[in-house]
């Protein structure tokens, strides 16, 4: 830290290592910002000793960052920050390299993805119950895709005759396609903080299902294509089939997340300097 004159310090995501740092830059009087993603573990989750350092880590920054409004509330109400120790900023969309990218489909065929771990708290039970609900004249498929824990209600869904669940490890380079190979994307969470899944989807423009829970409506900052649903099998059933009466192919521009991304940058340093009255610029 010496060496190289830090004036500031960033942790992007919590690990076990930062309560190392965080002493480091204590005793070098070095502000230290970390950037929040979950307030409590999900239901599932397998790192709750994390936590305990997450809370830790936040008792001894300087200043708290969340992608949401709904995290800060969070971490409010268990007083581990006051409001002039927070700020918070937009999740960007996320992208994933889909250049020359060849996905072949059945143009009568309907791709509906679920992407991401495969835990409880995504609504696979509210997904399953709701397929038994959907009445469409358009043929459809559902393609469950990430890693979980092996659980009754994944064998019931891989049951259905037009639902597929491949539960493994899905590798970075493999993302894009697997987003291409979707026309668009169901996220039928029971409980969120934010998604990098729904970032995702939008950096891909496709037309997204999300419930109300968490902060996702805060994250798709009323991007249009994005349907909103409560979390209940009925509601969830109706917007599935509005998502199926859409024209598809959609044709879309990708977003420039390279933008967006810098635009959240400049807020973020823009936020920092008032705080501690810096004059700290971004390198673009």
């Amino acid at each position: 830290l010496k060496k190289n004159k830090v004036d500031l310090a960033i942790c992007t995501m919590p690990g076990l290592l930062d309560m190392i740092m965080i002493s480091a830059l204590k005793i070098l009087k070095i502000p230290c910002v970390v950037i929040i993603h979950d307030a409590y573990p999900h239901p599932g989750d397998g790192y709750l000793f994390q936590h305990f350092l997450q809370r830790q880590l936040i008792k001894n920054s300087d200043l708290i960052v969340t992608f949401t409004q709904y995290v800060y509330n969070q971490l409010n109400k268990r007083n581990f920050l006051s409001k002039s120790k927070f700020i918070r900023v937009w999740h960007p969309p996320l992208k994933y390299d889909y250049e020359n990218i060849s996905v072949s489909k059945n143009k009568n065929e309907i791709h509906l993805l679920n992407f991401g771990r495969l835990l409880p708290y995504k609504g696979f039970d509210l997904l399953n119950d709701a397929l038994k609900l959907v009445k469409s004249d358009r043929s459809y498929i559902v393609r469950i895709v990430g890693q979980g824990p092996k659980s009754k209600v994944l064998k019931l869904l891989n049951r259905r005759k037009n639902v597929y669940v491949e539960n493994r490890w899905v590798p970075e380079n493999e993302i894009a396609s697997i987003f291409e190979w979707a026309d668009a994307i169901i996220l039928p969470y029971e409980e969120a903080s934010q998604s990098g899944v729904l970032a995702i989807a939008l950096a891909f423009s496709k037309p997204v299902l999300i419930t109300r829970v968490g902060g996702l409506m805060e994250q798709c900052n009323h991007k249009d294509l994005v349907f909103l649903c409560n979390p209940n099998p009925e509601d969830i059933a109706k917007n599935i089939e509005k998502i199926l009466e859409l024209p598809f192919p959609l044709k879309r521009e990708h977003i420039d997340t390279s933008h967006e991304w810098k635009k959240m940058a400049k807020d973020l340093i823009s936020q920092i300097n008032e705080k501690f009255n810096f004059h700290l610029k971004l390198d673009t």
